[in-house]
């Protein structure tokens, strides 16, 4: 009898340590990773705003023309607009483009309801640039971008 209880208590010590590693929950490391592509991310929260940016990448071509690529959406019911853009030291020039609630704003791709591009930028696929996105409301971010080959 005595071994078998011996036994358990051994047995639930090994369990709780084997087991010790999920204990992080939220904090866990592997949970904190954001950057799953190429494409670089961001949240702009000031003044009640609350912007997401994702995959943010700049495409290049052979001829040197600079594409952005990733999706912008806010997630909050004040109406915002994305009313400038910079890769690197070039500014673009845009129309403001409206980023409202859940209605993404997606550059490249299949689904892209906007569109940026700097030709001959000079830009080289495997290098990184920074992004800059100047808002109405929210204000700016710049992010570190990677350049691929398009």
């Amino acid at each position: 009898m005595l071994k078998k209880i011996a036994i358990a208590i051994t047995a639930s010590v090994f369990a709780t340590t084997l087991t010790a590693c999920s204990g992080s929950g939220v904090n866990a490391p592997t949970r904190m990773i954001a950057q799953v592509t190429d494409g670089v991310e961001a949240n702009l929260d000031k003044d009640g705003n609350l912007i997401y940016l994702r995959n943010i990448h700049i495409n290049v071509n052979e001829a040197g023309d600079a594409t952005l690529i990733g999706t912008i959406v806010n997630q909050k019911e004040t109406e915002d607009a994305l009313i400038a853009l910079a890769f690197g030291e070039k500014q673009i020039k845009l129309e403001p483009i409206p980023v409202m609630l859940n209605k993404p704003v997606t550059f490249g791709g299949d689904s892209a309801n906007a569109f940026a591009t700097i030709p001959n930028s000079g830009l080289v696929a495997g290098k990184r640039t920074t992004v800059s996105f100047f808002f109405g409301l929210a204000g700016s971010v710049t992010l570190d971008a990677l350049v691929v080959a398009a």
